[in-house]
């Protein structure tokens, strides 16, 4: 190995009510089998038993740093922790999510053996007590940067458009931030940038994090005309942002934004606050873009939901 264990990892973690699951949470950050890190709490105005449980476990190890804001939002929180992050390489996990024991240790060898700027992982759902690999194969694959885009915008390949199963070079990331104020895709809008800093980027379909599905989670809570709007609107700068690289990065943001319209038209139709020219909106989404559905290479189910939204 390439690496040198003297190289620190910051984890940072934001926390927000969540008091049930933090234990849990930080536990699998201290049983790291990788013991250079940092673990950097930063509580975003909890107001139940999360900054007490923050701060004891603060006493009881030196690698924990809390930091106690108002409440801001995740964004706000994550910018925080990577200001005062001090490791060579950088990392986020939620805080009702856990990590397997060797997570950082499987992560940072990828990345220093393959030369890379970030490692990634896939990852199980937690769902009502069941536990589901999003994919468990055992193939790493080397990267680059448009390449690395087209898998995360993929919502099959396990990756996913988030940031907590990557580990990311401090120096990539450093003179970046999470867009504030932005509730919705904060993590791809971050990803877009920062994955276009790299120059290489390794990825194991091998899954490490355990993702909480919750129904009372932030971007669950509530499906009103507001989170309808806002969805659509954040998929359109996301085509935006891409479609500067070029026409086939748009392209395949196009067909990611379809996709997310296909559950968020489901929700839509089940939720109390049914809009109907929110739906329409969708709906044009589609119909504007039938020529793209029919001749992109995605699968036939997806294209014929696609083509089913346009047409219904």
């Amino acid at each position: 190995m390439k690496g040198n264990k003297m190289d620190k990892i910051s984890i940072i973690v934001p926390v927000y009510n969540v008091e049930i699951f933090l234990e849990r949470c930080i536990n699998s950050l201290l049983k790291q089998t990788y013991k250079n890190i940092e673990i950097i709490l930063v509580d975003d105005g909890s107001n139940d038993k999360s900054p007490l449980i923050c701060d004891e476990y603060a006493e009881k190890d030196n690698r924990i740093k809390v930091v106690h804001l108002e409440n801001s939002g995740v964004s706000i929180a994550r910018n925080i922790g990577i200001s005062i992050a001090s490791g060579n390489y950088i990392a986020f996990v939620d805080s009702d999510d856990y990590v397997a024991e060797d997570m950082f240790n499987y992560l940072y060898e990828m990345l220093v053996n393959n030369n890379a700027d970030i490692s990634m992982c896939s990852y199980y759902e937690v769902k009502a007590g069941i536990i589901t690999a999003k994919r468990d194969e055992k193939q790493t694959k080397l990267l680059e940067p448009e390449e690395t885009l087209k898998y995360i915008l993929k919502t099959d390949m396990g990756i996913g458009t988030v940031v907590w199963n990557k580990l990311f070079k401090a120096e990539v990331i450093k003179n970046k931030k999470f867009p504030e104020g932005v509730v919705l895709a904060e993590d791809l809008m971050f990803l877009i940038d920062v994955i276009q800093q790299a120059k290489v980027i390794v990825y194991t379909p091998a899954p490490k994090y355990y993702y909480l599905c919750r129904s009372d989670s932030a971007c669950r809570k509530e499906y009103s005309r507001k989170y309808f709007k806002d969805l659509h609107d954040t998929n359109i700068e996301i085509c935006k942002k891409l479609k500067l690289i070029n026409i086939e990065m748009y392209n395949t943001a196009v067909m990611y934004m379809l996709s997310t319209n296909i559950p968020g038209i489901a929700r839509m139709i089940e939720s109390d606050t049914y809009d109907d020219e929110m739906l329409k909106t969708y709906q044009k989404d589609f119909r504007s873009n039938l020529r793209r559905i029919i001749q992109f290479g995605i699968p036939f189910k997806k294209k014929c939901q696609m083509l089913m939204c346009a047409c219904s």
